[in-house]
């Protein structure tokens, strides 16, 4: 994500040696050590406000590209008009509310701490530093990236020659090498 410029530089860095994000594993490893002091109950309502709010904001977010740009390419688009969209979304839009409503009352504390160091983040984000988000090679390296339907959005393979093995490619285009037979 700091590769295209949705997320602070200072996370882009990787190691000269493996090629690996140190940095950013290091911040969510720290995460995690500090969600282990917490109990399953309250972890388990964590994650469950913020995958509902997540799916939430995926759904507006598609309604309003369809709004906003109803002309723009798009690898996959759903065969609906804006309406059906909307009462296709309603209910899954409102089942997601429900969680979310129901595990900011059982976690109130850690949830709004999250949503507070999620706004702090964003911060920068808002004013300004969004400019620096390259949104054409970040279309061009989706569109990429989704011209195989069978792998989706964020992964494509290409067969490779050596050995028999299959050579992933992700939105950054670095290679990862992955163990299996080419079939």
């Amino acid at each position: 994500m700091a590769e295209i410029g949705l997320a602070p530089r200072f996370f882009a860095a990787r190691c000269a040696a493996t090629d690996t994000p140190v940095r950013v594993i290091l911040l969510q490893t720290l995460i995690i050590a500090a969600l282990l002091a917490l109990d399953f109950d309250a972890i388990l309502a964590i994650d469950n406000f913020f995958s509902a709010a997540a799916a939430t904001l995926e759904f507006l977010a598609a309604i309003r590209l369809r709004t906003a740009q109803p002309e723009l390419p798009r690898p996959y688009r759903i065969p609906l008009s804006t309406t059906p969209l909307c009462l296709m979304l309603a209910l899954p839009m409102a089942c997601s509310l429900v969680v979310c409503y129901v595990t900011l009352i059982e976690s109130a504390t850690i949830i709004g701490a999250g949503l507070a160091c999620g706004l702090l983040l964003y911060v920068p984000f808002a004013c300004g530093w969004r400019s620096t988000i390259d949104v054409a090679s970040l279309s061009r390296a989706a569109s990429e990236a989704t011209q195989n339907p069978m792998t989706g959005a964020l992964l494509r393979t290409r067969s490779s020659t050596r050995g028999g093995a299959a050579t992933a490619t992700n939105l950054s285009a670095r290679h990862v090498r992955t163990t299996g037979t080419d079939e």
